[in-house]
């Protein structure tokens, strides 16, 4: 009976990997093909380091106009975010309401007019420092800005700079500002690419609760796709002596190669696909990494406001430093303004207290997030130089994830990155988020530790195993092909 039912069960597991296989080895080789071609050129998107160095400098002596006049210009009693910058050589504000669907809106600081009509082709020109520009189109997204994070900024203006190198530039006509740019080379190679193995057509990501879905429905039959074939190759391994006890059954060079390949990089697959489904966070498995609203309104003290406003004649007196952008920041009620002037660390300024320094301190720091959780033991507080496992960046030039950060340990175990420079909670970890980035960044992208400062031996080893991914897709494929060619001719009969 044991014996039994045991070729009942590893007949199921071959009838399992062979059919579901037969219906998902096309499209997994597309999957690890695909990713090939992300490793080297990734989705385009406008970097931190990209924006700063293309902001003009600040003309601070031209301001007349205050921050509470500018809300008041717009209607608005609160802001969740406020920018000072440039637009057609005048100071502005860039203001971003509260709310969930709030959109940048901008008023400039010269005059307190608000912003009606956005020139997109004379901000692309300005951000690439002159040449010839040309408004494509204009629309609320398009393939290569379905992000969620451009949703504030919508809608948005496509200008080709015709270029040599083909350079698009998306300029927001809501905050009159380039929040992506993309290159001819970029654009063909993504198409082959990121698009394919993220199933990213913008037609399908749009409906972002429908992708989500497609994606994990994809993914789930693939892990057991993987695990039953790896099953089915290990039970087919002949351990006798002898040509008649080879290892491997097979004599056919495809299914040879199949199972040679599934044998050897099963692992690696199922690895991939399995924290590829981690990535979309499948049936809510991990919380979210955004604090939680009411802490942040501890944290800050409630959203920026009239009180936040500095007089115009302060502004004024910060010409001629070499600032290209001037951010408002809170800090427990306490109004800081950010004065950036390069990617490098800015100054902040506590126009209150009259003070300027480069970021907060960590006193200050700790005692705000104490105060922010105060029924949650605080276990540590450090302010880290360097990055550790869950705080990194695989490209530090771009600006994305600035150092130093301050760390701090929870005895609920949550854990919060704070970036001392402006204050501002970068990153919120709960152990299962904890656990995510290994399922996920690790297993996905090879992000371990000994490999974080080694990007050419890293992405050697992930070409390695990615053409084993490819290898055993590819064999399926033609066996699958056999196959149905077997029934349907069978079929026809």
């Amino acid at each position: 009976m044991t014996g039994a039912m045991g070729s009942a069960i590893k007949r199921a597991v071959v009838f399992l990997h062979r059919y579901f296989g037969m219906s998902l080895a096309l499209f997994f080789l597309m999957w690890f093909a695909s990713g090939l071609v992300l490793l080297y050129v990734p989705f385009p998107r406008l970097t931190p380091a990209e924006r700063i160095a293309a902001l003009p400098p600040l003309a601070l002596e031209r301001c007349a106009v205050t921050l509470s006049q500018a809300l008041d210009a717009l209607a608005l009693d609160q802001a969740e975010a406020v920018r000072l910058g440039m637009l057609d050589g005048r100071p502005v504000y860039r203001i971003l309401a509260t709310g969930k669907s709030a959109r940048w809106q901008a008023v400039f600081a010269d005059t307190g007019e608000r912003v009606t009509t956005v020139d997109a082709q004379a901000v692309a020109a300005g951000f690439q420092g002159g040449g010839t520009a040309r408004q494509v189109d204009s629309f609320e997204l398009d393939q290569w800005t379905v992000s969620a994070n451009l949703h504030p900024y919508r809608p948005l203006a496509e200008v080709d700079m015709q270029d040599a190198d083909g350079t698009h530039l998306y300029v927001s006509l809501a905050s009159a500002e380039v929040v992506r740019d993309t290159r001819r080379m970029e654009r063909f190679w993504n198409w082959i690419g990121a698009i394919p193995h993220w199933i990213y057509p913008v037609q399908l990501r749009r409906h972002g609760d429908i992708w989500h879905h497609v994606v994990v429905w994809l993914a789930l039959p693939g892990v057991l796709v993987t695990m039953t074939g790896l099953f089915v190759g290990l039970v087919r391994v002949r351990f006798g002596k002898g040509d008649a006890g080879r290892r491997i059954p097979f004599r056919e060079p495809v299914f040879r190669w199949h199972h040679v390949l599934g044998l050897s990089g099963a692992l690696l697959a199922l690895g991939w696909i399995f924290s590829g489904l981690m990535s979309m966070n499948p049936f809510s498995l991990f919380p979210s990494s955004k604090p939680d609203p009411q802490l942040l309104a501890a944290w800050h003290g409630g959203p920026l406001s009239r009180r936040d406003s500095v007089e115009a004649g302060l502004l004024r007196g910060l010409a001629g430093q070499g600032i290209r952008e001037v951010e408002w920041h809170r800090l427990r009620g306490v109004t800081a303004l950010q004065l950036r002037k390069s990617l490098l660390p800015a100054d902040l300024l506590l126009p209150r207290q009259g003070t300027v320094s480069s970021g907060w301190d960590a006193m200050a720091l700790e005692t705000a997030l104490r105060h922010a959780r105060p029924d949650v033991a605080l276990e540590s507080f450090a302010l880290l130089t360097e990055y550790d496992d869950y705080y990194y960046s695989t490209a530090p030039e771009t600006g994305e994830r600035p150092l130093p950060v301050a760390r701090a340990t929870f005895a609920d175990g949550e854990w919060y990155y704070i970036d001392p420079a402006n204050g501002r909670i970068v990153k919120r970890l709960a152990a299962a988020n904890r656990s995510q980035r290994w399922l996920y960044q690790g297993l996905h992208s090879m992000d371990f530790p000994v490999l974080r400062d080694r990007p050419g031996l890293r992405k050697i080893l992930i070409t390695v195993f990615l053409f084993f991914g490819i290898g055993i897709s590819a064999t399926g494929v033609i066996l699958g092909w056999r196959r149905f060619s077997r029934i349907r001719s069978k079929l026809e009969v």
